[in-house]
């Protein structure tokens, strides 16, 4: 086995969770979380880096929802684990203990419910590339573009859970690009690189509706915005979501709001200004059903900000 690698070991904790602190947890990402449902949200993470890859596991006890984009000159893979199934990511349900792989730049949708463990491991194709003629003496089949989903042993899962969160003196981080490589090759997708339908439909109506924060809601509109009836995007929506286009719409507005919020300056008028801005005419209103998902009042949020502590 090759030589460890220097490993630069972090742990972070998240208690009343700000979106905006895990937009960049995988190395190189933009990806914006939105919080789905109430209660106290809390997260932890695990970040491993070294000189061929980072890795990163967490756990989040809130159902959450994330858009965004990987690394440009990195593949991504990812895993996740959970009570509350399916997890649902780039138009594919995941019943089933699996490794996503996503080629460089992949646009990435991802919905999980409470409790969910999770992984990103983002390295450098020809570095991977590299790992698996090292160890087993051929390339692996990687997608060229989109994403690719490999299912894998729920031990497998577990092992590679185990490494990321283990201490760089507990074990050799080389094992864990190892057993990545022998996941990869023991496994196969007749997925190709292609994009789910119902992902390109749900991806074009969500990046439709962020467009339309501040406005009302219009069903209408966001169907003529992206050339699809009605009824296939409650359908989709619904698959995907779990929920209607309008009451995602909503969840949107007020996250939205939140973050706005979170990094506002304390003053009279504030909130009554952040709600119409994203679209809540209706104080009383908006500030009922901020509490209704966020378990507090809007006011409550503007007078602090959210903090990363290691």
């Amino acid at each position: 086995m090759p030589k460890e690698a220097p490993v630069n070991s972090q742990e972070f904790h998240f208690d009343r969770f700000h979106p905006e602190q895990l937009r960049e947890i995988i190395n190189g990402s933009d990806l914006e979380h939105t919080i789905l449902e109430p209660g106290e949200c809390s997260a932890r993470v695990v970040r491993k880096v070294t000189d061929e890859f980072s890795a990163d596991s967490g756990f989040y006890n809130f159902p959450v929802l994330v858009r965004g984009q990987f690394p440009p000159k990195r593949l991504c893979i990812g895993m996740s684990m959970g009570p509350e199934h399916p997890t649902w990511v780039n138009g594919i349900s995941i019943e089933r203990p699996s490794l996503q792989v996503y080629a460089e730049g992949t646009e990435m949708l991802y919905r999980a419910g409470r409790n969910t463990d999770w992984m990103g491991f983002s390295i450098a194709r020809q570095t991977l590339q590299k790992a698996a003629l090292r160890l087993r003496g051929e390339e692996l089949s990687l997608p060229s573009r989109g994403m690719v989903e490999l299912p894998i042993s729920v031990e497998i899962c577990k092992e590679i859970f185990r490494l990321i969160r283990s201490s760089p003196q507990e074990e050799d981080s080389s094992r864990l690009i190892w057993i990545i490589v022998e996941a990869i090759l023991s496994s196969s997708s007749d997925d190709g690189d292609r994009e789910p339908y119902r992902f390109q439909i749900v991806s074009r109506a969500d990046r439709a509706l962020r467009s339309l924060v501040g406005d009302k809601y219009s069903s209408k509109t966001l169907c003529e915005m992206i050339g699809v009836s009605e009824r296939s995007v409650q359908i989709h929506f619904r698959e995907a979501f779990g929920m209607s286009p309008k009451t995602w719409f909503t969840k949107l507005s007020l996250n939205q709001a939140r973050s706005r919020l979170l990094s506002a300056e304390s003053r009279p008028g504030a909130v009554a200004e952040i709600a119409i801005e994203f679209g809540f005419d209706h104080l009383g209103r908006f500030s009922e059903r901020y509490r209704d998902l966020f378990d507090e009042l809007p006011s409550e949020t503007l007078k602090r900000n959210g903090t990363m502590s290691e």
